[in-house]
């Protein structure tokens, strides 16, 4: 169904010749959408230890995600990261959880996850797992529907938490700010990231729909107006044009959301 990259189908091998394993998440929605995925998520009932071992001879990373079951393989220059089937605890500051138990059941892994269209799974032996009818829920919400959404989120107290915590949720709304993730200005005017810079200005706006709207989508035309060059030995970006830029896409966005 899906043309996976090589280096992930050589994981789920790998995972899938001593257990079961699945691409998950954000990146399986992303296939169906027919969108090129950032990056891409594996979910395993084997545990932390095993894959581990399965992996030895490549390098892992310890990012501290082994507690929640996570293991992070490198894989031709690509990192992968392999989470075993879990069960949330509860989420005591209302986004992490403070425990987590690990569980062989695939289906109630995925039923601890944010949305539908989160919650699906693939490899290329089962095909689409879909437990939650997530595909239906992904090719029928209405724009205003999403734009209600939007609105919800936008209005709320905790704003930039949201933001810089749940931006594959900003993404699937608003696929056009994918590009400032983690885009480094290089400018001593600024030490954020462009879109954290973004979620940080929207904060700093009092709790109306139409302002905070305005300052999501008022610098989402930097990723792709900028120019560079060297000072003294160091790389410097600038972004001339990028608000004519963020006009122009931001047009393309209101009319899509209506």
């Amino acid at each position: 169904m899906f043309k996976l990259p090589s280096y992930v189908n050589l994981a789920l091998d790998i995972l899938n010749s001593k257990g079961e394993a699945f691409i998950v998440g954000g990146c399986v929605r992303d296939l169906l959408l027919r969108r090129e995925p950032h990056d891409y998520d594996i979910t395993t009932n084997l545990k932390p230890y095993e894959v581990q071992e399965l992996f030895k001879d490549y390098k892992q990373f310890n990012n501290n995600g082994l507690s929640h079951g996570t293991v992070t393989v490198l894989i031709d220059s690509y990192p992968l990261e392999i989470t075993t089937y879990r069960i949330d605890g509860k989420y005591s500051d209302g986004r992490h959880p403070s425990s987590v138990d690990f569980t062989d059941d695939l289906k109630l892994d995925l039923s601890r996850r944010d949305f539908t269209i989160n919650a699906m799974a693939y490899n290329s032996n089962l095909g689409l797992i879909d437990f939650f009818n997530g595909i239906s829920d992904l090719n029928l919400i209405s724009s205003e529907r999403i734009n209600q959404e939007l609105h919800q989120i936008l209005i709320s107290d905790d704003i930039l938490n949201i933001l810089l915590d749940y931006k594959e949720i900003i993404k699937a709304i608003i696929p056009e700010m994918e590009k400032n993730f983690d885009f480094n200005q290089y400018s001593k005017w600024h030490f954020h990231d462009v879109y954290s810079h973004i979620a940080y200005v929207t904060s700093y706006v009092k709790q109306d729909f139409t302002l905070r709207l305005a300052a999501l989508l008022h610098d989402i035309g930097k990723g792709y107006c900028f120019q560079e060059e060297l000072i003294d030995g160091k790389l410097v970006r600038h972004f001339r044009g990028h608000a004519e830029k963020s006009c122009e896409i931001s047009r393309v966005i209101l009319n899509r959301l209506r």
